[in-house]
Parts: C-alpha cells; sequence; structure tokens
C-alpha cells in the first residue's frame, strides 16, 4: 500500500522519470541484484530447436527504475517459414517475496511469468513458469564466463506433451 501511495504521489508531483540517455545502474541496497549484472550489455544469440530450426538475433540489457529491474530487448531475425520476432525481458528481485521474478512479452502477442533460482556456485539460473497458455516454461542458464550465457527452454502442455525444446548460447557484442 505504501509503494502504491508514494508511486501515485509521484505522478501527481511530476517526479522526473529517467530518460533512455541515461546510465542507471543496479541498486546497491538489493545485493541480490548483483546477479544480472552478467546480462547487461549487447549480444547477440543463436539458438535451435527441436526439430532442428535455428534462430539468430540481437539482445540488449539495461539497469531501468532506479537500477531495480532489468529490460532485456530483442530481435530474432525472419526466416523462411517465421516473420522477425522481438520482444522484451523484465527481471528483479522481489524483495517482498523474496524471491526473482521474470516476465517475458513478444511481438507475436504472447507473455509469461516466472520465479527464479539462482545457483552462485555453478553461476546458472533456473526460471520456472506459466505462458498464458497456462504451459509450463523452464529456462535454465549458465554463464560459462562472463562473455557467454549457455541456456535451455522448455515449453510443456498442461497434459504434459513437450511443445518446444530450444537450446542456444549469447555471445557478448
Amino acid at each position: 500500500m505504501r509503494l502504491l501511495l508514494l508511486t501515485l504521489i509521484a505522478l501527481k508531483l511530476g517526479v522526473p522519470a529517467t530518460h533512455a540517455d541515461e546510465k542507471v545502474s543496479r541498486d546497491p541496497a538489493v545485493p541480490q541484484l548483483k546477479v544480472f549484472d552478467k546480462y547487461i550489455g549487447q549480444w547477440k544469440f543463436r539458438m535451435q530447436s527441436t526439430p532442428g530450426v535455428e534462430m539468430v538475433g540481437e539482445i540488449e540489457a539495461v539497469w531501468i527504475h532506479g537500477g531495480r529491474l532489468v529490460r532485456q530487448s530483442w530481435k530474432m531475425e525472419a526466416a523462411e517459414d517465421r516473420p522477425e520476432m522481438s520482444g522484451e525481458n523484465i527481471w528483479t528481485y522481489d524483495t517482498s517475496l523474496k524471491t526473482y521474478r521474470h516476465w517475458s512479452f513478444n511481438s507475436y502477442g504472447t507473455s509469461s511469468e516466472s520465479v527464479g533460482t539462482w545457483d552462485e556456485e555453478n553461476k546458472s539460473m533456473v526460471w520456472n513458469g506459466k505462458d498464458a497458455m497456462g504451459n509450463h516454461v523452464v529456462t535454465k542458464s549458465n554463464f560459462a564466463d562472463d562473455d557467454k550465457e549457455e541456456f535451455t527452454i522448455k515449453v510443456t502442455s498442461q497434459a504434459g506433451e513437450v511443445l518446444a525444446d530450444i537450446s542456444g548460447t549469447t555471445t557478448r557484442k
């Protein structure tokens, strides 16, 4: 309630928003956000899904909203069987719920929401969630080093059928 009240006051008083060209850093008051530092910057991605479909594109991730959220904007190149696709991911650590949270939206009109677990020893994140149709989405990512991420995405229907099985890499530009 207090946060809602503060937000409404800020809107009423016209507190200026951060402009796109202003660099925002991670909020040091929330140490759990440090894991997202790895994602900040410009990246190229390449991923494969069954049955052998390859997808490539670019990503840019920046801190927003006072360094409490990361916005990852991405664009996937068009291919023979599909048009270009773009989207955004939003990541944060929810200090009230004490969990990592993730929302994803794309230009095809689909979305998903998930909660994550960070494994410091293995430098890996596992996100578990659901898309708008109720399918279970599990994303696992691992940083072999600061400039390369390896990931998998598995989407399973409510009936247990695997709808997508994707693996890929992102490489810092």
